[in-house]
């Protein structure tokens, strides 16, 4: 570290190396005010604010029952679907999220299953930045799922409707 600087206590300053060759030492630059790092951006950031995310809580048993639902016209996006199950639980809970207008499906339409959660667990879907669509317009997103016996279901959903 014979590159790096010195500050007025004569200690070191943090500096970074060029990928290029992993010995070239590069300079940090920071704003004065706020200390955040300066950096050159190669890529647009981009804020869709269309999603929305919806936390529903169960204690109860669920069949088919709508967590999201859509017009006639309309289609459900997912982006990222959720279930956890509290540690207070002293069963492990079944949970099947899906896409259809009156039956949870447990084949094509999918877009959350597990056969049991144990208590304090849970399991995440992510569908990239563009997310899951129904097929058929005015699906709604359903959940049918075991009695959390004991505590609850938190599911959490990203989604859009277009």
């Amino acid at each position: 570290m014979a590159n790096a600087g010195r500050d007025g206590n004569r200690v070191t300053t943090l500096i970074v190396f060029s990928n290029a060759d992993n010995t070239t030492p590069i300079n940090l630059w920071a704003d004065p005010t706020t200390h955040r790092l300066l950096v050159d951006a190669t890529a647009a950031i981009s804020y869709d604010s269309d999603w929305l995310t919806l936390r529903a809580n169960y204690t109860a048993a669920q069949t088919n029952t709508a967590i999201v639902t859509a017009g006639a016209a309309e289609t459900i996006v997912v982006k990222k679907c959720a279930a956890l199950l509290d540690h207070a639980c002293s069963v492990d809970v079944s949970v099947l999220i899906g896409f259809h207008a009156s039956t949870t499906p447990t084949t094509t339409g999918v877009v959350l299953s597990h056969p049991g959660l144990a208590a304090g667990s849970g399991i995440i879907e992510f569908f990239g930045d563009t997310g899951i669509a129904s097929q058929t317009l005015g699906d709604d997103l359903l959940i049918t799922s075991e009695i959390a016996t004991g505590g609850s279901l938190d599911i959490v959903v990203v989604y859009k409707i277009i």
